[in-house]
């Protein structure tokens, strides 16, 4: 009887967007900045388009100090975008790999979103005299 009442939702879902497919749809969800310079400090932007009627940016956590993140304040209808600005400040040599969490309410419910940014870090090169 589960399977049944499974496969009836799953049907329900196919035939309509709005109950199903409701929150916010990334154009790319990971940038590879390359290689920075030590010291530096490097933006990128994430587009996202809302699929919900209303969708609300709740929060934008980093797992680092290094990283910080601005998102829009107000609902995004239907069909409208808006950028999520990812920044980097390059503290410590190597390879990194940092994330911002994106926490919205669409549809009904509470969502999430993952943004990757990679990389290397690299010393500055040293000024010409």
């Amino acid at each position: 009887m589960k399977r049944i009442f499974i496969l009836f939702l799953l049907g329900l879902c196919a035939g309509t967007t709005t109950a199903c497919a409701q929150g916010l749809r990334a154009d790319t969800v990971s940038y590879d900045l390359g290689e920075v310079e030590l010291g530096g400090i490097y933006r990128t932007v994430f587009g996202v388009v809302s699929e919900a009627d209303a969708a609300v940016i709740l929060s934008v956590a980093t797992n680092c100090d290094c990283t910080k993140a601005s998102y829009p304040r107000k609902p995004l209808r239907r069909d409208e975008t808006g950028k999520i600005e990812v920044r980097f400040e390059a503290k410590q040599a190597g390879y990194f790999r940092k994330k911002a969490d994106v926490t919205y309410h669409a549809g009904g419910g509470s969502r999430r979103l993952t943004f990757t940014i990679t990389g290397t870090v690299v010393p500055k090169v040293a000024a010409k005299r």
